[in-house]
């Protein structure tokens, strides 16, 4: 039972993506924060923290619709009393290359 529905789905893809997300502001959202897009519901943030790699910057992990997740893609963070901009970053966000040098 639910076989053929089961096909479809993995056929289709996931509907959202695990994205990172570079949060514009100082203020950390918290787990479960709505993303959104032209006032929509795109996605949800998982893990926000502070960076300290990048100079304390907003940093978070988040799912959001596949269609949003391109690098580049600019969408807002819900916060206590208002949004913050956010930008789509590729993960890992810290050495893609791995070009850094390992301790």
């Amino acid at each position: 039972v639910g076989r053929e529905a089961l096909r479809a789905i993995a056929a289709e893809g996931a509907l959202r993506r695990l994205v990172a997300l570079r949060i514009d502001g100082d203020t950390v959202p918290e787990y479960g924060a709505a993303v959104t897009a032209d006032g929509r519901d795109v996605g949800f943030v998982r893990s926000p923290c502070q960076s300290p790699t990048f100079d304390m910057q907003v940093i978070a992990m988040a799912t959001v619709d596949r269609a949003l997740a391109q690098p580049g893609q600019r969408v807002d963070v819900a916060l206590e009393g208002g949004t913050a901009a956010a930008t789509v970053d590729v993960l890992p966000l810290y050495d893609p290359e791995k070009r850094r040098p390992r301790s």
